[in-house]
């Protein structure tokens, strides 16, 4: 008995030294992202031969063992390769365990470059929509935008900027729920796809239209983000006591201001331009004077 006792004893200990030594020989992951790992979403290889830029917006839950479930698209520049290959990435993720709770994340999938880039073609075309607009003629500003549309090869920048001009003639039509989803839309990405005045602009209507629907939440904590800069805040002058008198009546209720769909992670995918050449360097970026004029906003009431 004290023989097998001894043996079992020696099998024992052999374990607890092999195991000792896997674990000697493991390396401690270096940050909470190795140890969870959340993998990066690939740029599609028959965008990136189109020439094709996006981004999507994806909610998920995550839950107390830090697995991600739920996994959805909210919100997407339209194009159908990229909202498989982030939803694809984000429902392999894994985050350390905590409380259960609900996330968003932004993945960008653009090229590399260094300024905003606006074609020839786009600021011509996107001129004429504006002008057509001001002329009230909305049915030619519709076939005009769908000519912008039909490039495969519209950038990042250029499809924010045609949200713009889509929510334009959604107001003029009379459809102002529509115009805010858009101009929301083209501020994506805390407004990097938009120049500064566009995006101040915009904020400005934003903040505008949501009074007028009544979301009082997100008229405040946008107005909040419009008022962060000097500019801002003289575009906004006629806005200021009302959103303050709003706001004094949201913390008497107790009322938290959230962002809309803010995102609480964003990321970028970045490749290389396919048809980049270094003797031609970057498109335009300056479309001139009133190519991409600023949003007009809606009448206060």
């Amino acid at each position: 008995m004290n023989l097998s006792l001894l043996r079992y004893g020696l099998i024992f200990l052999c374990l607890a030294c092999g195991a000792a030594c896997t674990v000697t020989d493991l390396e401690e992951p270096e940050t909470e992202d190795e140890a969870f790992g959340q993998p990066k979403p690939i740029f599609p290889e028959s965008e990136y031969q189109r020439g094709r830029e996006g981004w999507v917006l994806v909610g998920y839950a995550v839950s107390r063992g830090g697995l991600v479930t739920d996994v959805g698209v909210l919100e997407s520049s339209g194009n159908k390769a990229f909202e498989r290959e982030a939803v694809d990435a984000i429902e392999r993720w894994r985050f350390a365990p905590g409380d259960e709770r609900q996330e968003t994340t932004l993945v960008n999938f653009e090229f590399d470059r260094t300024v905003v880039q606006l074609s020839r073609r786009f600021t011509s075309l996107n001129r004429k929509t504006h002008e057509l607009v001001d002329a009230g003629d909305l049915d030619a500003a519709d076939e005009m935008l769908a000519r912008i549309r039909s490039d495969d090869d519209l950038s990042v920048f250029e499809l924010a900027y045609s949200y713009l001009t889509e929510g334009r003639i959604a107001g003029a039509r009379g459809y102002h729920g529509e115009q805010l989803r858009l101009f929301r839309k083209a501020i994506r990405n805390e407004g990097r796809w938009l120049d500064r005045d566009n995006y101040l602009a915009a904020l400005n209507a934003i903040v505008i239209m949501e009074i007028q629907q009544q979301d009082y939440v997100s008229a405040v904590r946008d107005y909040n983000l419009l008022a962060e800069s000097s500019v801002g805040r003289k575009k906004s002058r006629d806005l200021g006591e009302l959103v303050q008198s709003i706001d004094e009546q949201l913390q008497e209720k107790g009322v938290v201001t959230e962002p809309f769909l803010a995102s609480t992670l964003s990321l970028s995918v970045r490749r290389e331009r396919p048809d980049a050449d270094p003797t031609i360097g970057e498109r335009p970026t300056d479309p001139g004077p009133g190519a991409t004029p600023p949003p007009k906003p809606p009448k206060r009431n």
